[in-house]
């Protein structure tokens, strides 16, 4: 888990990033890491959600949480925010400019990037 939030449980398989919407039923936390066991499964619907994907689960199955684990943002240019939706990243060089309930504005130099942001810059839409 990269990232908990009430309902919220971002997820990532080192490559591709997924937002879980859903009950929390495991009390799963940053950190956390679901093994699937033979037969392991997650059931839901994927979604669009302001426009990104989230998969709204209704159960996880045969699964063991495997607690404790380190969680590290991965850094990126601003560019690369929408090849990152759903990841926990540190944007490089960008500095903070304001922020209103779940949107932030953010700079990199000269350009100006607004989005939406779920704490600690965890998600972002570029507008």
């Amino acid at each position: 888990m990269t990232y908990v939030n009430g309902q919220n449980i971002y997820v990532t398989d080192g490559t591709n990033n997924l937002l879980l919407y859903g009950t929390n039923s495991m009390n799963l936390k940053q950190g956390d890491n679901l093994i699937f066991n033979y037969v392991g499964k997650i059931w839901g619907q994927l979604y669009r959600y302001n426009k990104l994907p989230e998969l709204k689960f209704s159960a996880i199955e045969d699964v063991t949480v495997q607690q404790g684990g380190t969680v590290t943002p991965k850094t990126i240019t601003a560019d690369k925010l929408a090849e990152n939706i759903n990841g926990y990243v540190k944007i490089e060089n960008a500095e903070y400019v304001s922020a209103s309930g779940k949107n932030l504005t953010f700079k990199v130099g000269d350009k100006g990037y607004k989005g939406l942001v779920i704490i600690n810059g965890k998600k972002f839409v570029n507008k």
